[in-house]
């Protein structure tokens, strides 16, 4: 697998795990994840650490199946990071997405935003020029030749290095 370089800035793009729609009264953003969707966040909380990709800094959508999400692939992952709630990433398009990752400070090497599709899958085709499809728990490495955070504008400056999904991963034992 690859591994983040320096000096560059390393970006973990995630789409948050599968959520239940058992409680048909519960609001879209109250909805919690599921069984399929807690193990998925922890396999690939897992993947990460087997990776050696340590966040310096989580962004997350203030959705409960995202805010669930950052917890349960931060303690696989055996990461520490803090990690910001951003209300804006919940349905507020990919402008919201761009504005929260350039006002991440210069400091955080790697950054994880965790949140939701079709939002997810349109920022990482404007940052790289690339479509992937983005299905639960997702995560794409994508690579920023640059030392700030606002060259995630400047398509050139972005690669992207891969997108790893739950089910394309070998089976942890």
């Amino acid at each position: 697998m690859i591994a983040p370089t320096d000096p560059m800035h390393t970006l973990l793009l995630m789409r948050h795990a599968k959520s239940s729609w058992a409680d048909a009264s519960l609001a879209d953003q109250e909805r919690p994840l599921n069984e399929r969707g807690k193990a998925a966040a922890n396999r690939m909380g897992l993947f990460m650490r087997e990776q050696g990709w340590t966040p310096d800094l989580v962004l997350v959508s203030n959705a409960k199946r995202a805010r669930q999400t950052a917890r349960r692939v931060m303690r696989a992952a055996k990461c520490d990071a803090p990690f910001v709630e951003h209300p804006r990433l919940y349905q507020n398009g990919p402008e919201a997405y761009f504005e929260c990752i350039e006002s991440s400070p210069n400091a955080a090497r790697t950054l994880l935003v965790i949140g939701h599709n079709p939002d997810i899958e349109e920022v990482m085709s404007q940052m790289t020029g690339k479509f992937e499809r983005m299905p639960t728990a997702a995560i794409a490495l994508i690579q920023i030749d640059g030392e700030d955070w606002r060259d995630v504008r400047r398509r050139a400056s972005c690669r992207l290095v891969a997108v790893y999904r739950p089910k394309e991963l070998p089976r942890a034992d």
